[in-house]
């Protein structure tokens, strides 16, 4: 805050004359008492009074009424010294210089006591404090550092009950100590820990593609963005100009040729930008770049691309593609000197975007895009099936798939059996093992590059028809009065023979594991009958035997 009390009006003008004196004391350790007077028929109806800490701003102002000559100024800090400025006031005029007078504020008796409801409003790197201070405070002293408890990085001193602390990094934890200070001491230290705001990373990848009139600008994505700012000029020095953008890309219009560019791309959100990442690239000297190619024709067939354009021939053409959803990333890039372009081994369901330049010496055109989306994989052998089987073979048959491209032959595969390869579409499979189930995977086999195809699955189980051959050897030999063993020679099966029945008079038939089943209770005349049985439920003939007054015959039925 500086004196105007020294200054001079214009010469020859009217105005509102200031007071011709003025007095200043301390009162306390915050308050200051100004008396002033003024020449008489000056038409003063009033005065203002500003005050301030000497050498610094204006803090505070108030109009005092003719009728009052003195005020009292309070709220002040002890120990320091004030400038009191008084301007004469009549109706709205106010005086051009003023009256002024210093006075310093009694020192304080006591350390002040410590700051109160301290706050924090950060920025990307900035923090802005403010607090409730005693009455007894000349000065805060700032200190901040690393949350929880790293070393002071910095500190300031302020006169007023707020201060912003700069230069701080994004998204980083920070403590702030703000202690009250007068002539006596500094308070204890009131703290509080807070974090800048989050703002995206820089963003990586710049790069620039020039022409003769145009840089075409790319960039990878930054986590956490909104959007992206732009600035570009010539470099060193020039003008700054400056666009904004949600694309990973931008194109630079209406440059001069043969010229070197600055170019800076940050990263924004809502809590602020990046830092910028920076390139700088001259454009190109030459001749005037290829138009456009026309409209782009695209016709698809599996796995399958023909791109085509009409222009006026060109040196020749770039052809780039890539899975639209992630844009502007390319999987490759082609050059060609023709109109067409085939491009292959795509992956079904996904949709591409497909762009075209034409280039000469100089440079690049603008692309001309088109998209396209890739029909479901239709690569599986169709309508697997097992016409025929028996207990020990398995037929299967199928047909080609639909998009047979690539194929060279068919691999089929099953859980403990040899790979088999084949070209035709069928297949018996042999050696196999009654009542099992068999899981046939067909493959159709491609070379490398294409996406491979899909297999077809069948699940097979094996019949048994054939039952097992009768017993022989069917014998009851006597053993105590009313009981014998009958017994008999074991079968043979096809797959192998799992059990014996045995019926008695005709009656139900018993299950038996072996080849001999004890009978008692032998009357005059009993009749008994056995067949053996497989795993498939067929059985055989039966064999019967007649027990009549302890002998017996044998007879097939």
């Amino acid at each position: 805050m500086s004196g105007h009390e020294n200054e001079s009006p214009l010469p020859g003008t009217a105005y509102v004359v200031p007071p011709i004196t003025i007095t200043a004391s301390a009162q306390s350790t915050s308050a200051i008492r100004v008396i002033w007077g003024y020449l008489a028929g000056g038409g003063h109806t009033g005065s203002r009074v500003k005050w301030g800490v000497a050498g610094g701003p204006t803090e505070g102002e108030f109009d005092v009424p003719i009728s009052s000559l003195t005020y009292i100024v309070s709220g002040l800090n002890p120990n320091t010294e004030y400038l009191i400025q008084i301007f004469g006031l009549k109706g709205g005029e106010v005086s051009p210089i003023s009256k002024d007078a210093q006075a310093k504020t009694h020192p304080a008796a006591a350390v002040p006591s410590s700051p109160t409801n301290l706050s924090a409003t950060p920025s990307k790197n900035t923090m802005a404090l403010s607090w409730s201070g005693p009455a007894d405070a000349s000065n805060y002293k700032i200190s901040y550092g690393l949350a929880p408890s790293g070393a002071v990085i910095g500190s300031a001193t302020s006169v007023a009950a707020a201060h912003t602390v700069s230069g701080l990094n994004a998204g980083t934890h920070y403590y702030f100590d703000v202690r009250s200070s007068n002539n006596v001491g500094d308070s204890a230290p009131t703290r509080i820990t807070r974090q800048t705001l989050q703002v995206p990373a820089t963003p990586v990848g710049l790069r620039a593609t020039p022409t003769i009139s145009t840089l075409e600008i790319q960039w990878f994505a930054a986590t956490a963005a909104d959007d992206y700012v732009i600035r570009y000029g010539i470099e060193p020095g020039g003008a700054v100009n400056t666009l904004t953008t949600r694309l990973l890309r931008e194109a630079l219009t209406n440059l001069n040729k043969n010229t070197l560019y600055f170019v800076e791309v940050s990263a924004r959100n809502a809590n602020g930008e990046s830092s910028p990442s920076r390139i700088t690239q001259r454009t190109l000297d030459g001749p005037p770049l290829p138009p456009k190619p026309g409209p782009l024709v695209v016709l698809d067939t599996f796995d399958t691309v023909r791109v085509s354009w009409a222009t006026i021939n060109q040196p020749g053409y770039e052809v780039a593609y890539g899975v639209l959803s992630q844009y502007p990333q390319v999987i490759a890039r082609y050059e060609t000197e023709h109109l067409t372009w085939l491009l292959r081994y795509l992956s079904p369901d996904v949709t591409y975007f497909i762009e075209v330049r034409a280039f000469n010496e100089t440079g690049y055109s603008a692309p001309s895009y088109a998209t396209v989306t890739i029909g479901p994989d239709r690569t599986q052998p169709r309508n697997l099936s097992n016409p025929g089987r028996t207990f020990n073979e398995a037929r299967l048959t199928w047909d080609a798939p639909q998009d047979a491209s690539y194929l060279i032959d068919y691999e089929i595969t099953c859980p403990g059996r040899p790979v088999v390869r084949t070209s035709v579409r069928e297949y018996l499979a042999t050696g196999l093992i009654a009542e099992q189930e068999y899981r046939f995977t067909v493959q159709p086999r491609r070379p490398e590059g294409p996406v491979p195809a899909l297999s077809a699955v069948i699940g097979v189980v094996t019949h048994d028809f054939v039952p097992p051959i009768r017993v022989t050897a069917l014998k009851l030999t006597p053993s105590t009065p009313g009981n014998a063993l009958l017994s008999w020679s074991a079968s043979q099966d096809n797959v192998g023979v799992t059990g014996y029945e045995v019926r008695r008079n005709a009656g139900s038939w018993i299950s038996v594991s072996g080849t001999s089943y004890p009978v008692s209770g032998l009357g005059s005349s009993d009749v008994f009958d056995v067949r053996a049985k497989d795993a498939a439920g067929n059985r055989s003939l039966s064999v019967t035997t007649t027990f009549t007054n302890g002998a017996a015959a044998a007879t097939s039925s």
